[in-house]
């Protein structure tokens, strides 16, 4: 009992003491997202700048009508970013930065010597969520209302793959796919709604780490499914049979791949799972004079499955010549490291590839 008494004593002493004085929290600046960008010439503030970075940092003060703003600074390359910012500004705290966002332009010329500076920065996580912007990481930062937006994106990207078929991708999710062989990247986009919000607008397809293509918000949702991503998102299609009859799916999925290898080419078999549930059907009467058509759900799923998919395999294979579906990490374990001598994103875009889709209808609410 005395020692419980004591530890009350010695815990009320230190909220007591002037460690926890605000005075003292004001010294320093909590970042919470992080920005990059390519600079644009009116930022230029020296001829050699290249990179600007942008934290936002909440504040503190509640009576405050703005509640963030925003760190920038300028510099030939990241570290030399850091050093301005740190003569320009009190102490900026990045422990508690749960985003990187990053500029288009900056994905699309190479993403090593940005992320090389922050892997080797011991005070980020290895856990810190990525996403590119469409346009400048920076603007998406500045909201005209009052509301704290790296609040909004941080909790976007954290729980995204709860709520749509996108990845959730972090700092080591990206760098393993970019240092191991057969596997490429994936990033969600994010994109200014309006002046004052934003959204995931598509997915970026990466070869290592340059950004060489995206997908829109539909697509995307197959080429996570083609990934195997697990996540939990919602499909509408056209019921067959019908011209004017919706059903909206929602559940999650799984993969299964094979790949067999000749000695200049890949066959390749993907099998995509999804078990779900019915939420929605535009005149659902129909299932009352019709219940053949229950089963024409499954299979109107998987037929539509496979065709989406299908369109985005084409631009992979055709457009962007990249292996954004991590096949090849399946072949090296199947093969072993001598498959390491083949350029396999070119054995992929010239691969076959087959896809099917299994649906299962768990839950037809209230028209079981």
């Amino acid at each position: 009992m005395k020692g419980i008494v004591l530890a009350i004593t010695i815990l009320l002493a230190l909220f007591s003491s002037g460690c926890w004085d605000a005075r003292d929290l004001g010294k320093t600046e909590i970042a919470i997202v992080s920005a990059h960008d390519l600079i644009r010439e009116e930022e230029k503030t020296k001829e050699q700048d290249q990179i600007m970075i942008s934290f936002l940092t909440p504040v503190m003060d509640k009576d405050a009508k703005e509640k963030s703003r925003i760190i920038k600074a300028a510099g030939e390359t990241v570290g030399d970013a850091r050093a301005v910012r740190a003569n320009r500004y009190s102490t900026v705290t990045v422990t508690e930065i749960k985003s990187t966002l990053l500029g288009e332009s900056l994905a699309r010329q190479g993403l090593s010597d940005t992320l090389e500076v922050l892997y080797r920065n011991p005070f980020l996580s290895y856990q810190d969520n990525l996403a590119v912007v469409e346009g400048n990481a920076g603007d998406v930062l500045k909201p005209k209302t009052t509301v704290n937006i790296g609040e909004t994106i941080n909790s976007l990207l954290e729980e995204i793959p709860e709520q749509n078929f996108v990845p959730r991708v972090t700092l080591a999710d990206f760098r393993k796919d970019v240092l191991n062989y057969g596997r490429n990247p994936v990033l969600p986009m994010l994109s200014k709604m309006g002046e004052d919000d934003v959204e995931i607008s598509g997915l970026a397809v990466f070869k290592k780490d340059r950004m060489v293509g995206k997908f829109d918000q539909n697509q995307m949702k197959y080429l996570t499914l083609l990934r195997g991503e697990k996540a939990n998102g919602v499909i509408t299609y056209l019921l067959p049979g019908t011209e004017d009859v919706y059903v909206t799916l929602s559940g999650t999925n799984s993969r299964k791949v094979n790949v067999e290898l000749t000695e200049d080419k890949a066959y390749i078999n993907i099998d995509i799972f999804l078990v779900v549930d019915i939420i929605e059907v535009q005149k659902n009467y129909i299932f009352n004079e019709n219940l053949e058509r229950f089963q024409l759900t499954e299979e109107g799923a998987q037929d539509y499955i496979v065709s989406k998919c299908g369109e985005v395999l084409a631009y992979l294979q055709n457009d962007y010549q990249v292996d954004a579906l991590n096949i090849g990490a399946a072949a090296r374990a199947r093969y072993g490291k001598e498959i390491e001598f083949l350029d396999w994103d070119r054995l992929f875009a010239g691969s076959d590839i087959t896809v099917n889709a299994q649906v299962k209808i768990r839950n037809y609410g209230a028209i079981k």
